[in-house]
C-alpha cells in the first residue's frame, strides 16, 4: 500500500433498508458509496437487490 498516495485510495460499500418486518413482502433499497480522503466521492440508490450488473454500472456510469 506504501506506493500509493491518500489521493489514489477510493473505498465502496453496500448497504441496504428494507421496511419487511414479519413479512417478506415489502420494499428494499439497496445504497451504494464511495468515499475518498476528502469525503463522499458518489452514491447511488436503487429499489431492490444490487446485483453484479448493477455493481458494473454503478462504477462504469455513476462513479467514473
Amino acid at each position: 500500500m506504501s506506493q500509493y498516495s491518500p489521493d489514489q485510495l477510493f473505498f465502496s460499500d453496500e448497504s441496504a433498508y428494507d421496511r419487511r418486518t414479519l413479512s417478506r413482502c415489502g420494499q428494499r433499497f439497496t445504497i451504494e458509496g464511495v468515499l475518498c480522503v476528502n469525503g463522499l466521492l458518489a452514491y447511488g440508490i436503487q429499489e431492490g437487490s444490487m446485483k453484479s450488473d448493477d455493481y458494473e454500472y454503478f462504477i462504469e456510469n455513476i462513479l467514473i
